[in-house]
């Protein structure tokens, strides 16, 4: 398809359900810069803006994060 008529961005999950994945990738992030994170807290925030998941993760953690690290 080099010229599509048309893109359809699903970012809420009505054609296709990437929660489980979006959870899995967060998961993957906080483990990797070392945050211990609790798969239901992030479950609860999927949906919310990435920057505040990230600021909220951390301070469960006892962390903080400025704002170019949430970013």
């Amino acid at each position: 398809m080099a010229n599509p008529g048309a893109i359809i961005f699903d970012l809420d999950g009505t054609l296709v359900d990437t929660v489980q994945l979006r959870i899995e990738a967060w998961m993957r992030t906080f483990a990797e810069v070392g945050f211990p994170a609790v798969r239901s807290h992030v479950a609860g925030l999927i949906g919310a803006d990435g920057r505040r998941l990230a600021v909220e993760v951390a301070a469960v953690a006892d962390r903080r994060l400025s704002d170019d690290r949430a970013e």
